[in-house]
């Protein structure tokens, strides 16, 4: 035992018996090891209950069609992308594009073979003015108004920071301070707040603004898309292992019903990382299609794929005064190595995993 501690703990109990109420005050490491709780989860092991979160991304990255998709997930209680999900009501705060969002649920519901009637998620139908206290007391009551009906509120989801900031400046230390101030205040009661959010002006990879919003989250997400492929990458986690990026892809939906046979909407769904663009020149490519060709005719009467011969592949690029005999080799080598060819024996096929690659 250390000297002392049976002291002080003797002493705050004591002193723990009178009815004044302390300013400061201690607890001891191994109260503070027994009173621990486990992470409580929304999404597990993606988005916390009862914390502060930010979602950023460029314009055109799906930061919204994400947030809807995690915000229906927890409301319907269905898993996301194989993570396990605590069903809760889930409220979003949205600046515009009030028919857009219908669109997107409708789309949303038809793909996940859901039922939207008694999913508690509701959509507001103006944005909110967090700097203003008024505006976000105003936002607190419906809350509760919502959690009362359906029971308590798991997610509010400010879509985006700047249409929902109010009067005041984010760049400005003093009004982001104010902003985060508020969501605590005002949106503090047990419940996940997801903030979506934009790019620097000059920095991608970095939420645009001041810096205490990085600094007073709980988790961060990035979105970003590259040839077609966005990837949600996990920027920080408080007090959590950080997860591996997901790659997902958007697909279109068609509606039917009321909005009509032609209307359609996307949803995302799981891909694989966007392959390496891997530029290559023209007699590469050339070469490659003769490649192909030779393909095509390596298929036995049984309907089996026979790889081409190295020997049959050069002296095809070489018919075709696309290579020479000595020039040939290195180019080949050359795809080997960028990973768009193998290479077993004397055989040569497409690799499997081969990069997407483009013309100089």
């Amino acid at each position: 035992m250390i000297p002392g501690l049976n002291e002080y703990k003797g002493e705050a109990a004591k002193n723990s018996g009178n009815n004044e109420t302390r300013e400061f005050e201690l607890v001891t490491v191994d109260d503070l090891i027994r009173n621990a709780k486990p992470t409580e989860w929304l999404i597990n092991g993606i988005l916390n209950a009862d914390s502060l979160s930010v979602l950023f991304g460029p314009p055109g990255s799906y930061k919204s069609f994400l947030s809807l998709d995690l915000g229906l997930s927890i409301a319907a209680g269905i898993d996301w992308l194989g993570h396990r999900v605590k069903q809760a009501p889930v409220i979003m705060i949205i600046g515009e594009g009030h028919n857009g969002y219908a669109k997107r649920c409708a789309a949303w519901f038809k793909h996940n073979g859901i039922d939207p009637d008694n999913v508690p998620f509701a959509i507001s139908k103006v944005p909110m003015q967090m700097l203003d206290d008024d505006s976000a007391q105003a936002v607190r009551e419906a809350v509760e108004d919502f959690s009362a009906i359906h029971g308590k509120v798991g997610m509010v989801c400010i879509d985006t920071l700047a249409r929902n900031f109010g009067p005041g400046d984010e760049n400005n230390t003093s009004d982001m301070t104010r902003f985060v101030s508020n969501c605590d205040k005002y949106l503090d009661s047990g419940l996940n707040r997801l903030i979506v959010h934009h790019t620097g002006h000059g920095n991608v990879e970095r939420a645009r603004g001041s810096s205490v919003l990085l600094g007073a989250v709980d988790s961060e997400f990035k979105l970003s898309k590259k040839d077609g492929v966005i990837t949600l990458t996990n920027t920080k986690m408080k007090d959590d292992p950080e997860f591996d990026p997901i790659f997902l892809k958007p697909i279109p939906v068609m509606l039917g019903g009321k909005f009509g046979d032609l209307e359609t909407s996307v949803v995302l769904v799981p891909t694989k990382e966007a392959k390496p663009n891997i530029k290559l020149t023209q007699k590469q490519k050339e070469a490659l299609i003769l490649l192909k060709l030779l393909e095509k005719d390596k298929v036995t009467a049984g309907g089996k794929q026979v790889s081409p011969c190295k020997g049959d592949w050069r002296a095809f690029c070489v018919e075709e005064n696309v290579y020479t005999e000595t020039s040939f080799y290195a180019a080949m080598d050359n795809l080997h190595e960028k990973n768009i060819i193998m290479i077993s024996d004397d055989y040569v096929s497409f690799s499997p995993d081969s990069p997407t690659f483009t013309l100089d």
